[in-house]
């Protein structure tokens, strides 16, 4: 195991660690490979809910995190581990964005 990866799981925190095995179940028992999964990261509920109702899907989730950095960690986690698919992250995340999302894309998805 590489250095760098040692070093996030350090400054990851207990409940950063226990959305990411929260949310790894969810979709373990929702089905589907993880790669026909998305993440996202936004700054209200209502942006997490218009992501997932624009992806026209049953199964989703979304978490708040204590900060856009837990989030960040979150959202890496699922897409560089897991091979969740996802959205990039940009340097500028506001302060406020800190809620995950997670959804099952459909054949009908648009993203």
């Amino acid at each position: 195991m590489g250095g760098g990866l040692r070093n996030m799981r350090e400054r990851t925190s207990d409940k950063t660690k226990t959305t990411i095995e929260d949310l790894k179940s969810y979709i373990q028992e929702r089905g589907g490979d993880y790669s026909a999964w998305h993440v996202g990261i936004c700054r209200t509920p209502e942006n997490a809910i218009l992501n997932i109702l624009n992806a026209r899907t049953h199964h989703w989730n979304y978490v708040r995190l204590d900060s856009p950095q837990a989030a960040r960690e979150v959202l890496d986690h699922l897409v560089n581990a897991l091979g969740v698919d996802g959205d990039p992250i940009s340097p500028n995340v506001d302060a406020d964005t800190s809620i995950v999302y997670v959804y099952r894309r459909q054949v009908h998805t648009v993203q």
